[in-house]
């Protein structure tokens, strides 16, 4: 099998180092590569022009079998659909289906849509607006760009002051584009990354990572690509729990619209008192989560990509993992995450890669085209990552590689992972934690309007569908959510019969109008007084109960 991965970073360094263990690859190009990867791979120049079809032109020339697209941009600008206009076999989603990662806005309606709990939020284009949502929230927001900010576009918030910071940056100097905003509420709790790879159709789990985004020690500072992450993450239990409660619904939402999702699902998740809730997805392996799964993987990855491809994940059983720990450490410029460094000498490297059970990823390094030395060519220089026994092992073994490599305005976090010992955080745990009632029916209903709108979308494109056995399901279907909505609101009045397929009213009237009260009841359990009132309640232990219900204070208002 002859590969071609497409990117420049750690995670397609990390990618080669992966497949060049494959007894079917017998070729690796990667385009553009860096100083790191021309050790393992041909490296090939990019394509010249802004043509990113040219890739193709690309893997045609090198008669590539497989090709890997590594970085976010080019799956959300459909680099993925040059491919399979020309029949090449490519491992990334299409643009429509990368559009899950290229428009957060998106992201939440369908997650709202397949009933996926994630945090309230709105939309604004309007700094004044925002703002006063953001007052709302008691300051405690996370203000984020809509589209691509190469994980520099997420701004949390607890004060005035840093909301103030963060419109200015997204809608005062547009850093990231001309694009509307999301002001979310601040969830509390811990977060982790959780993957997953498919083919479309089926699901196949590839583990969770516990990823750093703050730039300084401490979670602090600005938000950067990464500094850091590790796995597993033992003290969380999610990896599977994951595939079928969010994954899946995800897919089976993409493939209803059309757009089928064959790539990596990277879920961006927050662990709370109230259960998992997703902050967003992405496309793609992230980085530098990607060097710690790969290192741990146990499994063939050519393989499981041309399995993705072929549509035929569902042969597959579960993947194989070592059972060492994995911990990276990412070795930046001083500058960084506002600017980069070019040309600084780099020295130990090889020093570092002695150490046992380290892999040194590049990431931003070139050679100097005079002496031929390794020299830093952007933000985040080198990702070393370690494997050991145990995770103060591999933190162990990391520092020290990275104690060996050297160049001017060399900067690194020294606390990857000192947090991941402590309280054990169940995603889907103790029974008295579960969302209450209200929130189960509201997810029930909204994937069930989900799934009803496709059809009807589907039917109304067709020619003749009035009678059809089909329209008759659909119909029956808005009954059920009809009854489910009554239910929610306390109304047990219930209708002696089902609709026939002769009734007049038009399903999408029917279904507008059912869709308008499910938007009603969800505003009304998103007002901050009513959340506030539910994440107390998920706060307390079962013995406070009583003086809750004594209180009288039920989800935001008076019993």
């Amino acid at each position: 099998m002859r590969v071609l991965v497409i990117g420049g970073g750690a995670r397609e360094h990390a990618l080669l180092w992966k497949l060049r263990q494959s007894p079917r690859v017998s070729a690796l190009f990667v385009s553009p590569g860096n100083a790191g990867m021309s050790q393992i791979a041909t490296c090939i120049p990019p394509p010249d022009g802004t043509d990113i079809g040219a890739f193709a032109d690309l893997a045609e020339e090198l008669k590539v079998d497989l090709t890997i697209i590594g970085p976010e941009n080019l799956l959300v600008d459909g680099l993925a659909d040059h491919f399979l206009a020309r029949g090449l076999r490519v491992f990334g989603p299409t643009a429509a289906a990368a559009k899950l990662e290229g428009s957060k806005i998106w992201a939440k309606e369908i997650m709202q849509r397949v009933g996926i709990p994630t945090a309230s939020w709105r939309e604004f284009r309007d700094a004044p607006a925002a703002k006063a949502h953001a007052s709302e929230l008691g300051w405690r927001c996370v203000v984020k760009a809509d589209g691509l900010a190469a994980g520099k576009g997420s701004f949390v918030c607890t004060s005035e002051g840093e909301v103030d910071a963060a419109l200015e940056v997204l809608l005062g100097e547009k850093r990231f584009g001309d694009k509307p905003i999301l002001v979310e509420e601040l969830l509390d709790g811990q977060e982790v990354s959780v993957f997953a790879v498919s083919d479309g159709r089926t699901v196949v789990p590839f583990g969770a990572a516990q990823d750093h985004k703050r730039a300084g020690e401490n979670d602090e500072g600005p938000n950067t690509g990464g500094m850091g992450a590790y796995s597993p993450v033992n003290h969380m239990v999610v990896a599977q729990g994951f595939a079928e409660s969010f994954f899946e619904p995800i897919v089976s939402a993409l493939s209803s619209l059309g757009t089928p999702f064959v790539g990596v699902l990277y879920a961006g998740a927050i662990v709370t008192d109230q259960g998992p809730k997703i902050l967003e997805f992405n496309c793609r392996f992230g980085d530098p989560e990607a060097e710690v799964l790969l290192s741990r993987l146990d499994d063939d990855l050519a393989d499981l990509l041309w399995s993705a491809t072929s549509g035929d994940l569902h042969k597959r059983g579960a993947l194989k993992w070592k059972t060492q720990d994995a911990l990276c450490v990412v070795i930046a410029t001083q500058s960084y995450p506002r600017e980069g460094d070019f040309g600084t000498p780099i020295s130990g490297v090889e020093e570092a890669q002695q150490v046992p059970d380290v892999f040194v990823f590049h990431a931003g390094t070139d050679r100097d085209p005079t002496t031929g030395e390794l020299v830093t060519n952007g933000g985040r220089i080198l990702t070393v990552t370690a494997l050991g026994g145990s995770l103060d092992e591999a933190r162990t073994r990391a520092y020290q590689a990275v104690d060996k490599i050297d160049f001017a305005g060399k900067y690194y976090r020294r606390d990857i992972a000192t947090k991941a010992t402590g309280t054990m955080w169940e995603a889907f745990g103790s029974e008295w934690r579960k969302p209450p009632n209200w929130e189960l029916r509201m997810m029930q209903i909204s994937r069930a309007i989900g799934e009803v709108a496709s059809g009807l979308e589907r039917l109304q494109l067709e020619a003749s569908h009035e009678g059809s056995t089909e329209l008759q399901s659909l119909r029956d279907r808005l009954y059920e959510i009809k009854l489910k909505l009554h239910s929610s609101r306390g109304d047990t009045r219930t209708e002696s019969r089902r609709p026939s397929a002769s009734i007049d009213t038009s399903p999408v009237k029917g279904l507008s109008k059912l869709s308008a009260e499910f938007d009603a009841m969800f505003e009304r359990m998103q007002t901050l007084k009513a959340r506030q009132a539910v994440d107390a309640a998920f706060r307390a232990s079962p013995s406070d109960y009583d003086a809750i219900i004594a209180s009288r204070e039920v989800h935001g208002k008076r019993e």
